[in-house]
């Protein structure tokens, strides 16, 4: 099996894949592409707010939560990071008491990058040398004071982790530029140019992505797996379907549990997770398929934790969150998609076929908070006459919902 990260260059975004040989493992999205040079740290500003795993900034505490041992760093542009105390060294406080004041200026790292609502998290355990040599920086904090090597790269990095990756395979030049000219010594020598277009549909991964996206995951025997979304955790049901008898209760679990681990890193869900096996009356069945459940998780580099199952069959999980995760239906509604989701899929849908329709007049027809979406995007008629030759106009379908759009040239 050769594993292997797959790096899509968009307008707007890019989109990174891990697979072992043609199976999706993990997917991570990154708002910027091909109207940014795909390179964050020369943008006015980093994307979107975003503090990236290691990068140091000189911050400021805003707050100090005393009962939680932990402090509220200000790191600028309206972003704060969470630093536990408990890991602070006591030399750096000055002072008997291991918490800062409210306004004191601190040099810290991030560790773990924000996900969702929780901003990300700090350490001020950083290396000797480096501290010394950004210690030297005169800048008023809040400030970004070592940038890495930007949004790309480190995504890259975090993807690999300790996989053996043989390859990562990038399809837009610009890209592939940036990772051969600051990616680590081992992205570099297995990296390979695809030719420009949507790498994920030439590799089948957009039909695993859209299937990922479902609430519902069938099992090989006939049971599936549903996902359900609540303000507080992931359930997640195993249900028989036409595999009804008592007898085959353990073997629907068992494939519940060899195929869970695969569906949480891919669908990138984290936090609390409440798995609802079907009843078994068995010890030494729950027994295994408890140890089918944690062989699978093994696998996973994200840090997990399983309670005890009960006799009901419920089980507690509790993982770390990777990536951002797929936006997952809420039953029984379908969440749908956003304009910048549609809007995006029109962007992929024109690199795909419109490329070799340079000076070609194109038509774009989709929902109106679509179409403002891609009007308010300054620069990307700019970049659309640069990388495909195009200038597409953008027409509002009334009426239409955000997941419609059509795509037509003038005859």
């Amino acid at each position: 099996m050769a594993r292997k990260i797959l790096v899509n260059g968009g307008i707007f975004e890019t989109r990174l894949a891990l697979c072992d040989d043609d199976r999706l493992l993990e997917i991570c999205h990154l708002p910027l592409g091909a109207a940014h040079g795909f390179d964050d740290l020369a943008m006015p500003s980093r994307i979107a707010g975003k503090a990236l795993a290691g990068q140091v900034y000189l911050g400021r505490v805003v707050h100090v939560a005393k009962p939680m041992g932990a402090a509220f760093v200000d790191l600028g542009e309206g972003e704060n990071g969470f630093l536990p105390l408990s890991t602070r060294p006591r030399k750096q406080t000055g002072s008997s008491s291991p918490f800062p004041h409210e306004g004191e200026a601190l040099m810290v790292q991030v560790i773990k990058e924000a996900v969702g609502e929780k901003g990300p998290r700090l350490s001020t355990r950083i290396q000797p040398e480096l501290a010394a040599r950004l210690a030297e920086n005169q800048s008023k904090p809040p400030c970004l004071l070592h940038a890495g090597r930007g949004a790309l790269c480190a995504a890259i990095e975090k993807m690999a982790g300790q996989e053996r990756v043989e390859r990562i395979i990038v399809d837009h030049p610009a890209a592939f530029a940036l990772v051969r000219q600051r990616g680590p010594g081992w992205a570099v020598k297995c990296l390979q140019r695809a030719m420009p277009g949507d790498l994920f549909a030439t590799a089948g991964l957009e039909e695993q992505i859209e299937a990922a996206r479902s609430p519902v995951c069938d099992l090989p025997g006939g049971g599936s797996l549903i996902f359900e979304a609540t303000s507080a955790f992931m359930a997640i049901d195993v249900n028989a379907g036409s595999m009804q008898a008592g007898n085959l209760r353990e073997k629907v679990n068992l494939e519940a549990a060899r195929a869970i681990p695969h569906e949480l890193r891919l669908r990138g869900i984290g936090g609390q997770i409440v798995i609802d096996f079907l009843a078994l009356k068995d010890n030494s069945a729950w027994a295994r398929v408890t140890a089918a459940l944690k062989h699978g998780l093994n696998a996973d580099p994200a840090l997990t934790r399983l309670e005890k199952i009960s006799r009901g069959g419920l089980l507690a999980i509790t993982r770390e969150r990777r990536f951002a995760p797929l936006n997952l239906p809420v039953p029984p509604a379908v969440t749908p998609r956003s304009a910048a989701e549609t809007a995006n899929e029109i962007l992929r849908e024109l690199q795909r076929n419109a490329r070799h329709r340079a000076g070609r007049q194109m038509r774009v027809r989709a929902a109106p908070a679509v179409i403002t979406w891609l009007e308010r995007q300054p620069e990307l008629r700019d970049v659309l006459m640069r990388e495909l030759g195009i200038a597409p106009l953008w027409l509002p379908l009334d009426g239409a919902e955000n997941s419609y759009f059509e795509i037509f040239e003038d005859t």
